[in-house]
């Protein structure tokens, strides 16, 4: 039993996941998405439910499709409005309509959130996504070289 950790060990040291994330649900991102399928790269793709800045956004048929070959979706609001300055009331519709109508288009649950343009207050971190997503957010920090500084892109809901 000890050698079999020792080796899960040393595979887990020396695994690398790549997965990329794509926000705000344009249309082109279905050439993003053949691109990555045909060098099996996974990602996700955050989509505001009514488009970004009122432009037009993946179709529900668009995102069936990327749920079926695999991308993950997640909840981008509905407006893509940043959420710090929001009524509690205006969050929550922002928030829980764009998971309600991600969740009624694919017919499964959306468990990935990204805050539209990187924004979030800290009460938001607690109140938005752990109501509307059922489980306190865990930030995942991108590192890049110097002279960029870590930054919070994605609330990933466990």
């Amino acid at each position: 039993m000890r050698a079999h950790r020792q080796k899960w060990s040393t595979l887990m040291r020396n695994l690398s996941v790549v997965t990329t994330s794509w926000d705000d649900g344009d249309p082109k991102d279905l050439k993003i998405a053949g691109l990555l399928s045909s060098r099996n790269i996974p990602g996700t793709f955050y989509v505001p439910t009514n488009g970004y800045r009122g432009r037009r956004t993946l179709a529900a048929e668009d995102l069936k499709r990327l749920s079926s070959d695999g991308f993950e979706l997640g909840g981008h609001t509905v407006t893509h409005n940043s959420l710090p300055g929001l009524s509690p009331e205006q969050l929550e519709g922002e928030v829980h309509t764009c998971k309600d109508n991600l969740e009624q288009v694919l017919g499964k649950r959306v468990s990935m959130f990204c805050y539209p343009n990187g924004r979030y207050e800290q009460v938001m971190k607690v109140r938005a996504p752990h109501a509307c997503y059922r489980s306190q957010p865990s930030f995942v920090p991108l590192k890049c070289p110097p002279p960029y500084t870590p930054t919070h892109i994605a609330v990933p809901i466990i």
